[in-house]
């Protein structure tokens, strides 16, 4: 019976150590198993370098290049003269052609209200001080070029206001009129880009905090 009852013991003891690691096990596998589906998840790719980074643009849109087209041209602009030869001197060997083009549309026109300069130019510096006499400050007398002798008396945008200008200075006795101011703009024409990240590229290191008018052309 004494053996019996020792045979039992030892068959309990067997089996409490054998439970205990039974769940240390499943603990185990239980904290280091995956917290997802494998089937559910998504593969992550590489984005490719050929993608153009980001350019700003005036319509807040950027215009990017359709891997499938055979060419793509691209204007760029509008700018002042001397700032489109600059621009287009970066942007140089990144197309077959590059073209430096006027646009009916992008003639801005401003308003300068005036006092024509004198015959002479002591003439000039005694309208001027007429017209400061008359308690005009905001005024300038043109020292040097074509429009020496000049009193400049604003430049305007807008024509309404222009007039205006011109009629307080008529209202002074002060001779008085307005010369309109075309300003050609320039943009620059793109065709057949050989890489189109490298023109976004070149633009991003040009204008760094402007934003610019980007279009895709017609080749």
């Amino acid at each position: 019976m004494r053996q019996v009852f020792l045979l039992l013991i030892f068959a309990n003891t067997l089996l409490y150590f054998w439970a205990n690691m039974v769940r240390t096990g499943g603990e185990e596998s239980a904290f280091y198993a995956p917290l997802y589906e494998p089937v559910s998840i998504e593969i992550l790719h590489i984005v490719s370098d050929d993608t153009p980074p980001f350019v700003t643009t005036k319509n807040k849109a950027t215009v990017l290049a359709n891997k499938n087209e055979q060419k793509l041209c691209l204007e760029i602009g509008s700018f002042e003269r001397e700032k489109a030869i600059s621009v287009s001197q970066w942007l140089s060997g990144l197309s077959q052609h590059l073209l430096i083009v006027s646009n009916d549309q992008l003639l801005v026109k401003n308003y300068w209200v005036i006092s024509p300069a004198a015959k002479t130019w002591q003439k000039s510096i005694a309208n001027a001080d007429y017209i400061k006499s008359k308690g005009i400050s905001d005024m300038w007398l043109v020292p040097n070029g074509s429009d020496r002798g000049t009193v400049s008396l604003g430049l305007f945008v807008d024509k309404d206001k222009a007039a205006q200008r011109m009629e307080e200075m008529l209202s002074e006795t002060v001779n008085a009129e307005i010369i309109e101011i075309i300003k050609e703009r320039k943009s620059i024409r793109l065709e057949n880009i050989l890489n189109p990240s490298d023109i976004f590229k070149q633009l991003n290191k040009i204008f760094i905090d402007e934003e610019i008018n980007i279009q895709k052309i017609n080749c």
